[in-house]
């Protein structure tokens, strides 16, 4: 074979062979658990599509922050990720890494995975990149996600209770066929009943995959938007990632449209976007931000005494991030009496079928005994009547 029609390279040590000939092998091992990470296909293109969980968001946004802040660049950062992470988030990572050696930024490399990571979150960090603010920024989202995660932690048993009492009503509600001896029926029905709770739970897991929950959830909240009741935590929310992203804005030095611009991305709410737009409507006119915010009722009236005394004293993103951080107890304590309510209900229609269902069985048996009773002491009288 000619010289020209080798394919072997040469390693560090002068040998002919692979690329990884000439490094011994604990270096082949580490290179092979690396090396693969940046060559994965990207973590938007595959069939099951999940998104980030608030509890994975809390590590890794703190992870990347607390390197941020001990003086590690940001490539490296994300490829101590990447290697670190594994599945799905290592491939996202890895995805991340390329795009940032392209030339992104962090958040516009992750504004292309809009399943994995919300749109609200990428303009925030996109934002705080171009001021600086990266590792403030990541931060605040931990800590915002934290918020998420006790919520659901301290309403848990809200959560499941509804599954709770499916499974209470499936052995209630079949009593009465125990009573009436009929127990195969009994357990044959409560057996279907379980597997039909099963097979509903993993159809809806499943179609998460197939409908990716960030082109759904613009249309839940349009219809959760205009419900009286239920909208209110609803809207809260809504104003506590708006104040944030007025904040965000105020704190990096960008004009008012553009801080608007940001606000309204970070809420990601129906009914402020509407406002929202009406507001730089009105600052396109020539008013100035107290006046366009008064006039859009966005806020209320203490709210917007501190919102232009914070204009006069320069200390508009502190009065910005109070209000954010007001908004978000509101949320909390009116999402709690909202899943109680609900809840409640749930509680009273189940309970409602249980009862009816109880005592219809129970007037059936009742019925069905004093029948067999009636047929006997009838069957008595006849034999009594033959004898005689």
């Amino acid at each position: 074979m000619a010289a020209g029609k080798k394919t072997g390279k040469t390693g560090p040590s002068g040998q002919k062979g692979g690329p990884h000939s000439g490094f011994s092998p604990y270096q082949r091992l580490q290179f092979r658990k690396k090396r693969p990470l940046l060559q994965r296909v990207s973590p938007g293109s595959g069939l099951f599509n999940w998104p980030l969980w608030p509890w994975k968001k809390v590590s890794l946004y703190n992870d990347i922050a607390s390197m941020l802040n001990g003086g590690i660049s940001l490539t490296e950062a994300i490829q101590t990720m990447a290697e670190t992470q594994r599945g799905s988030t290592a491939a996202l990572f890895a995805d991340l890494l390329e795009r940032v050696e392209a030339g992104q930024g962090l958040g516009q490399a992750m504004a292309e995975h809009p399943e994995r990571i919300s749109p609200a979150e990428a303009t925030l960090i996109d934002t705080s990149e171009q001021t600086g603010n990266l590792p403030d920024a990541l931060a605040s989202l931990a800590q915002l996600n934290q918020f998420k995660v006790d919520l659901l932690k301290k309403n848990m048993f809200m959560v499941v209770y509804p599954v709770i009492l499916y499974l209470a009503s499936l052995f209630i509600l079949n009593l009465p066929l125990l009573f009436s001896g009929k127990s195969h029926h009994y357990f044959v029905l409560v057996g279907t009943g379980l597997l039909i709770l099963f097979l509903l739970a993993g159809a809806g897991l499943f179609a998460v995959t197939f409908v990716p929950l960030r082109r759904v959830l613009p249309w839940l909240r349009a219809i959760w938007w205009h419900i009286p009741f239920a909208s209110i935590p609803l809207k809260h929310l809504g104003l506590t990632m708006y104040c944030k992203g007025m904040a965000a804005g105020i704190d990096a030095g960008f004009g008012i449209d553009k801080t608007l611009e940001i606000a309204a991305k970070l809420s990601s709410m129906p009914g402020i976007d509407a406002v929202n737009q009406r507001i730089r409507e009105r600052i396109g006119r020539g008013d100035d931000l107290f006046s366009a915010l008064s006039a859009s009722r966005l806020f209320s009236i203490s709210e917007m005494s501190s919102i232009k005394a914070g204009e006069k004293a320069g200390t508009l993103e502190q009065v910005f991030q109070k209000l954010a951080t007001t908004h978000m107890a509101r949320f909390s304590s009116t999402a709690k009496v909202l899943m109680w309510v609900v809840a409640a209900g749930i509680f009273a229609v189940i309970m409602g079928i249980v009862a009816y269902r109880v005592f219809q069985g129970l007037e059936h048996a009742t019925i069905g005994n004093l029948n067999q009773i009636n047929n006997e002491i009838m069957n008595q009288n006849k034999a009594i009547h033959y004898i005689k």
